[in-house]
């Protein structure tokens, strides 16, 4: 069990170069690449430490995020992908209350993210509450790597929300 927490934080420290770039970027293609490859590497480490729901959840957003970068855009795909994640989610949660965190996790993004018409300052919006989300899962499931680098994503997603306020006020209005 020990051999398996540490491979999976080491999984977790290297996947966070990514999410970090990914949280630094302003395109929303851009976005979604390098957190798709964040995501994969994620997957891993909930294979790994056998969190089912987040390995269900992970799968779906790596699929949304793919079809949404490859501008592959059906009727409702927000609500589809909303739905297998809860579905599943709740038929693989095998961790209790702890389980429902990567459901809800990934329910604020995809919302979002699967919507055609959302900007890149909704997309670091729903990241924002993404990530700390994530950041307690992390923490639950013991990859304190996952945790802190979730946590400290939120972080960069609430600065950028900040730092760009005014454009956000312009593309809520």
């Amino acid at each position: 069990m020990m051999d398996s927490v540490l491979i999976a934080n080491i999984i977790s420290f290297l996947a966070l170069f990514f999410t970090f770039y990914a949280s630094s970027r302003k395109e929303k293609k851009k976005v979604l690449f390098y957190q798709t490859i964040y995501m994969i590497m994620m997957l891993s480490t909930n294979i790994i430490l056998k969190a089912h729901v987040a390995i269900i959840t992970n799968l779906v957003a790596i699929t949304r995020n793919i079809i949404v970068i490859k501008d592959i855009n059906f009727k409702n795909s927000r609500y589809v992908f909303a739905s297998i994640v809860v579905v599943f989610g709740l038929i693989f949660n095998n961790r209790g209350i702890v389980g429902f965190l990567p459901i809800i996790a990934n329910l604020c993004q995809t919302l979002v993210i699967a919507n055609p018409k959302s900007k890149d300052i909704h997309i670091h919006a729903a990241l924002s509450v993404s990530y700390s989300v994530w950041s307690i899962h992390g923490l639950l499931i013991q990859n304190y790597v996952s945790f802190a680098t979730d946590f400290i994503n939120a972080l960069i997603n609430i600065k950028y929300l900040i730092t760009n306020k005014n454009e956000w006020k312009e593309k809520m209005a």
